[in-house]
């Protein structure tokens, strides 16, 4: 029986050919990288965002504009007034300052208004802008110190699921996965505001001092007004 070297050959060549077709086609980074910008991309429903400047400039994002934004995502939740600590989480948004630089950024002195679509409205002083809150522990609801930073963001994702209270809704977030008080947490977002205020901040401690005095003063001058009717 007669042999076909020739066509062993032939055969070997092609699938050694087949072979590193395969292995190159592995090895091309840009198909991984393109299906995860794809699955990734936030798909948020419509919406509207209306950024207002200090000076009343308007800049109005939609939805895509929203997801075009670099995403944070942090842990957070919400400490309700009875005390009971709700909405644990991963959330997924935009930071507040991102979207605040988009119309000149809040300064020293500023306020920012966040409103829902209802007409309720929360103001956030420039330090709480730039994440500082008071915070709870999330099992025990006892006042607990941050040790990292905070990030208060325009949240459309819980979980990698669409917010139910949105859109967008303001989640403070942080890697500690700390609680902060459900008077902050705004929901169904619609406007960001920046207000001038003639307002300084000032520290706990300063406004209790104050508070302190005022007390104290008003009692020093009711006892003397009583004395002079006394002697009247």
């Amino acid at each position: 029986m007669m042999k076909h070297p020739n066509r062993t050959k032939w055969i070997i060549a092609a699938f050694l050919i087949l072979a590193t077709g395969i292995i190159q086609t592995a090895r091309q980074p840009h198909t991984l990288a393109q299906v995860q910008a794809t699955t990734l991309s936030p798909n948020i429903p419509t919406l509207n965002l209306t950024l207002v400047a200090q000076n009343g400039t308007q800049l109005i994002l939609n939805d895509s504009d929203i997801a075009d934004l670099a995403p944070y995502n942090g842990y957070g939740g919400i400490k309700k007034q009875t005390g009971n600590i709700t909405n644990l989480g991963n959330y997924t948004g935009v930071p507040v300052v991102t979207l605040c630089n988009l119309v000149g950024g809040v300064s020293t002195g500023e306020t920012l208004r966040i409103t829902a679509s209802d007409g309720y409205f929360q103001n956030f002083t420039y330090s709480q802008v730039n994440g500082d809150f008071v915070t709870y522990d999330n099992v025990t609801g006892q006042e607990t110190q941050h040790n990292q930073s905070l990030t208060p963001i325009l949240a459309y994702y819980l979980n990698g699921e669409n917010i139910t209270d949105g859109p967008l809704k303001l989640a403070i977030v942080g890697p500690e996965g700390l609680v902060t008080d459900s008077a902050l947490w705004v929901k169904y977002i619609v406007k960001l505001e920046i207000l001038s205020t003639s307002v300084p901040e000032f520290s706990p401690i300063i406004i209790t001092a104050v508070f302190i005095t005022a007390t104290l003063a008003a009692v020093v001058t009711i006892r003397a007004a009583s004395k002079r009717r006394k002697l009247a």
